[in-house]
């Protein structure tokens, strides 16, 4: 399938050490893309994330949606406008993930941004 592209991502994965393996995925979402809402001294909204490791057999295995719910400081949106705005989250991963993807959905727009990036062995 193809990854959608109405919310811009980027995506790093590092292994870390453990067994079973562990991987850190470093999501930078494009808040240009996320309808943020004024709200007295602040900029709020919702996106849900979630991460789903492909296997070579087909099987899928996704992690529970997590909740964002932004609210930010005029300062703290100009940052992450420039820089993405940072989501981390560490998978166990089986020697057969081939390729994970990371899937947010801004709630009140209803954009959709998938990013997949292959996994080396």
């Amino acid at each position: 399938p193809l990854d959608a592209a109405e919310i811009g991502l980027r995506m790093t994965a590092t292994p870390l050490p453990g067994d079973p393996p562990v991987m850190e995925l470093a999501v930078r979402i494009d808040l240009a893309d996320v309808q943020l809402t004024p709200s007295g001294d602040a900029f709020t909204g919702k996106l849900a994330v979630r991460f789903i490791a492909y296997q070579d057999d087909g099987i899928m295995g996704q992690s529970a949606p997590k909740s964002l719910n932004l609210r930010l400081t005029p300062e703290q949106r100009d940052a992450a406008l420039k820089e993405g705005f940072a989501v981390t989250e560490n998978l166990s991963l089986s020697s057969h993930v081939e390729k994970i993807r990371v899937i947010v959905f801004d709630d009140a727009s209803t954009a959709i941004g998938s990013l997949t990036v292959p996994i080396r062995k």
